[in-house]
């Protein structure tokens, strides 16, 4: 038994280290925040900041945070799930949101990072197919869901997602 409560008791320190890690990303993200980026990920040098300042220019706050996590294929990795709300500046309106993020535990001291780097052919496998799951796929359709109905509530939401459907359309 007291097994167990230790292995409880670890998963929810796990929990609450990557909850604080993708918090503290978000965080960075919000000022390009070079220096607390870096703490964030595992290789700096796949950070883009160019295109970080320009992802979160119109992004106020996040709220709302939800977390998933899955095993790794291996030992010392997770992939983890997030929803939360994203405050864009132009509505009042947060917009519900799904990421998720590949995170890799150092393996003399636990503390996790995001994962930034090149993954072998096995562990994209792994990683299609936890998304395929009925569980990721039920979240993926509550989140679209969500979105809808804020995208329904709010005209300047919906204006500015239309605005950014447009632009990424005529990239191609």
């Amino acid at each position: 038994m007291a097994a167990f409560a230790e292995a409880r008791r670890s998963e929810n320190v796990l929990e609450l280290a990557i909850s604080s890690l993708i918090r503290s990303y978000h965080t960075a993200c919000l000022t390009v925040n070079e220096t607390l980026l870096k703490q964030c990920v595992t290789d700096s040098d796949y950070l883009d900041l160019d295109y970080l300042a320009s992802r979160y220019s119109v992004t106020e706050s996040f709220s709302d945070y939800e977390f998933l996590l899955y095993p790794g294929i291996n030992e010392f990795d997770y992939i983890v799930f997030v929803t939360h709300k994203e405050k864009i500046v132009f509505s009042d309106t947060p917009a519900p949101c799904m990421e998720s993020y590949y995170i890799s535990l150092n393996p003399s001291t636990g503390v996790p990072s995001i994962y930034l780097g090149i993954t072998s052919l096995d562990t994209d496998a792994y990683c299609a197919a936890v998304i395929q799951s009925d569980e990721i796929q039920a979240l993926a359709k509550e989140t679209n869901t969500d979105m809808q109905e804020a995208l329904l509530a709010d005209d300047d939401l919906k204006d500015f997602y239309q605005l950014l459907l447009s632009n990424g359309s005529s990239d191609n």
